[in-house]
């Protein structure tokens, strides 16, 4: 639920999160880590954000719905 909120809130189709999802739940993760630290100017690489996504869905999930509810 958590993922498709965040997907929503970001402008982008729930849908195809929740599908990437079903596949491997880090690729969804990992591609909305990836676009808010892009936007944000977020410090980091696409490295940190496969090993992050990868190693600990669920709490860089929740970064990412903190980090959009702060800006």
């Amino acid at each position: 639920c958590l993922l498709c909120q965040n997907a929503n809130k970001l402008g982008d189709s729930p849908v195809v999160y929740y599908l990437l999802g079903c596949i491997s739940p880090c690729i969804p993760v990992f591609l909305m880590r990836q676009k808010i630290r892009e936007q944000n100017g977020i410090e980091g690489d696409t490295m940190g954000d496969a090993i992050a996504a990868c190693c600990c869905t669920c709490c860089a999930n929740i970064q990412i719905a903190n980090e959009i509810d702060h800006h």
